[in-house]
């Protein structure tokens, strides 16, 4: 087995079963001889249901992760000012894309009976949409390989670039208004779409917060338990030892009575 090939099975292993295989492969490829590929593998954190998800539809169908990359492209053309692309409809594009990509994962974690809430619905979009955008992590997606989740900080499809914006002459005398130009056409479409990742990106955060929230109630609810559990444990051990004294006492009285019985015969 090449490398890439143990390393798209591994990412095809559920989540529970990832660190026992992880260290197997690592193993495996110490033993080869590939020292510097071990130590990368063995770098590699456990995925989330989420990440796992994402990467079993990669693997099965990688036209719909073909799909978001090839919007994702069209859509960063048209707001830089491409003008033979409409940015309305690369916009629309994109979020079928999007959408069309998260309705696959949602029924692979579905099929594997894992969580399908709102929160993990924004987790899983704001993954796709971060690594669809980012070169190294969309490489990592097309193949499958995903290690963790992302979050987007906001509408990233530029990178660093962003439109130039065209200055517009305004006539010194007109009685009509004149119609937008296709430049502020763009900008505003851009943000729009700003805006509404920026949302999508604080739903996120606070679903993370409350997710977080509700693990530490878990957690406290946990050890509460484990705190009454522990207290009644030892007022039981208090009472079997309070018996097994007694119990001592006695069979020391009748020691003591059989002795002042055969001192007597």
């Amino acid at each position: 087995m090449t490398d890439a090939s143990a390393l798209a099975a591994l990412f095809r292993v559920p989540p529970e079963q990832f660190t026992t295989a992880r260290n197997r492969l690592v193993a495996q490829l110490r033993q080869a001889g590939e020292a510097s590929v071990a130590a990368s593998v063995a770098k590699l954190p456990r995925p989330t249901p989420v990440v796992w998800a994402i990467n079993q539809v990669a693997h099965r169908d990688p036209a719909a992760v073909a799909r978001l990359v090839e919007t994702t492209d069209r859509l960063k053309r048209a707001q830089l000012g491409d003008g033979s692309t409409d940015v309305v409809a690369s916009t629309k594009a994109y979020r079928e894309a999007v959408e069309a990509l998260v309705e696959r994962t949602v029924a692979q974690l579905t099929d594997a009976g894992r969580s399908t809430s709102a929160a993990t619905r924004t987790r899983l979009t704001q993954t796709l949409m971060a690594s669809v955008t980012d070169a190294a992590l969309r490489e990592s997606l097309q193949a499958g390989r995903l290690s963790r989740g992302q979050v987007s900080a906001g509408f990233d499809v530029f990178g660093q670039a962003r439109p130039t914006l065209r200055a517009v002459k305004t006539p010194e005398k007109s009685s009509e208004k004149s119609p937008p130009a296709p430049s502020e056409d763009r900008e505003a479409a851009r943000r729009r779409a700003e805006a509404e990742l920026r949302l999508r990106t604080a739903r996120t955060d606070l679903a993370r917060a409350q997710d977080r929230a509700r693990d530490l109630e878990r957690k406290a609810a946990e050890e509460a338990r484990l705190a009454a559990e522990a207290r009644e444990r030892a007022a039981m051990a208090r009472e079997v030892a309070a018996r097994g004294r007694a119990d001592a006492k006695r069979a020391e009285a009748k020691v003591r009575a059989a002795e002042a019985v055969a001192r007597a015969e």
